[in-house]
């Protein structure tokens, strides 16, 4: 056996299952950051609302200019959280596409999903406070004048 580089069998023939080549994952960033900081979405969650209330273009519009205020360091912290769902995807056997596909459409995780893909993002964030330099400090055990 010869090891080597060879032309690439599959050059030219790109198959997604999304029309587009990427996911944006600064928009799917700024929904992320909106959940947290929007009443009107919690209410809407709460009524089983989530897609109607994402469809509305003024909500849509409040989310945009919250994300636009934050700190980098936020909106970084928002965009690694939206490129981590694939592999919290994965993990559940489990993907998005905006194709029609053969395969039944899950609209509704888990409690079982819902807690491994929430460890994985705990997970997630925790490395990724330790490494911008944030440590612990547990309240309790400290004195604070």
């Amino acid at each position: 056996m010869e090891t080597g580089l060879s032309e690439h069998i599959h050059a030219g023939n790109r198959s997604y299952l999304s029309d587009s080549n990427y996911i944006n994952l600064y928009n799917f960033a700024i929904i992320l950051n909106g959940r947290w900081s929007n009443k009107s979405w919690k209410n809407a969650k709460l009524l089983g609302h989530e897609e109607e209330f994402l469809k509305d273009d003024n909500a849509i519009n409040e989310f945009v200019e919250s994300f636009k205020s934050l700190s980098l360091e936020y909106k970084l912290s928002n965009i690694n959280q939206a490129k981590a769902f694939a592999k919290y995807m994965n993990e559940i056997v489990c993907f998005y596409t905006d194709k029609s596909v053969d395969f039944d459409i899950v609209d509704k995780f888990t409690d079982d999903e819902i807690k491994k893909i929430g460890r994985m993002e705990h997970m997630r964030w925790l490395q990724e406070h330790y490494d911008m330099g944030w440590s612990y400090v547990n309240w309790k055990r400290r004195n604070v004048i």
